[in-house]
């Protein structure tokens, strides 16, 4: 079968970065698969974090993308949808995670409607917008009913999705967990050198890893933790870049009295330092 996919990969950052380029490394393996990615992704302003680049020294999951293009142009979405066609593409994969992405995909979709049989794949890494509102989900269930065939990470959202597109097509939608970014475990670390390395003698540790938004309930996670110290000793890691304003997880940890069982790392993690902080959770045998 001919693909193509479109999405992120190095140098950007973040894990649908890397969720679309490990897509196309075991799609390849199977098909005729071409990768179109960006040459520029989001404005400056537009994005909450530092920045939209990877500052990882090593890309261990680099996937050599066919071409890239301006996903802020609308025209060079048109003219993706015409190189799309022209090399007769047998389905189209398009990761949805964000109602950002509307006009253009709108502008790729009706472009695609010059070439026919062309299929066309969400996979939805969100359905709902993590900040939702009526304008944001109307805009993005008019995109997602445009297409063919989708791929959900949970019941839940299968669920929602099913809510917009219709039952009828229920059938359409498939659950997939997400993948075990093996490339990531491939540098391992003892336990007790991941602990050194952290500045961390407690034996057991909680990690929280990731972009801290506000709805991933970081809050919730921190309040609990006098309960669960109550019961056994814990240290908690927090390792990901704050979106917004950290000072109120800082002031939380200091009034409930926990900093001494708390280390927050305020920053993006580099590739070549993932496996330090997975190591260190005692769940995994060394």
């Amino acid at each position: 079968m001919k693909i193509s996919v479109i999405g992120p990969t190095h140098p950007f950052r973040g894990g649908i970065s890397h969720y679309t380029t490990l897509l196309v490394r075991k799609l390849r393996s199977l098909h005729d698969v071409q990768f179109i990615s960006y040459s520029r992704q989001y404005p400056s302003w537009l994005y909450p974090g530092g920045s939209d680049r990877d500052p990882s020294e090593v890309s261990v999951l680099e996937e050599f993308a066919n071409f890239r293009f301006d996903a802020l142009s609308p025209r060079q979405w048109w003219k993706v949808s015409e190189n799309v066609g022209l090399q007769q593409s047998e389905l189209v994969i398009l990761p949805w995670s964000a109602v950002y992405w509307a006009p253009f995909y709108l502008t790729f979709l009706i472009g695609l409607r010059r070439f026919r049989g062309i299929k066309v794949l969400f996979i939805c890494h969100n359905v709902f917008e993590h900040e939702p509102n009526l304008l944001k989900s109307t805009v993005s269930r008019m995109v997602l009913r445009k297409g063919d065939f989708y791929i959900a990470h949970s019941q839940w959202d299968k669920g929602n999705l099913v809510s917009w597109i219709g039952r009828l097509r229920e059938n359409n939608v498939r659950v997939c967990v997400h993948p075990l970014y093996q490339p990531f475990s491939q540098d391992r670390f003892k336990k007790k050198d991941a602990l050194r390395r952290l500045g961390i003698q407690a034996e057991r540790v909680l990690l929280f890893f990731g972009f801290i938004r506000e709805y991933k309930g970081l809050e919730y996670l921190l309040r609990s933790m006098p309960l669960v110290l109550k019961e056994l000793p814990m240290h908690l890691v927090i390792a990901g870049e704050v979106w917004g304003d950290p000072s109120p997880y800082t002031e939380l940890i200091f009034e409930l009295g926990i900093s001494s069982h708390v280390t927050f790392i305020n920053r993006y993690i580099a590739n070549e330092e993932v496996p330090i902080f997975f190591d260190a959770d005692p769940q995994l045998k060394n």
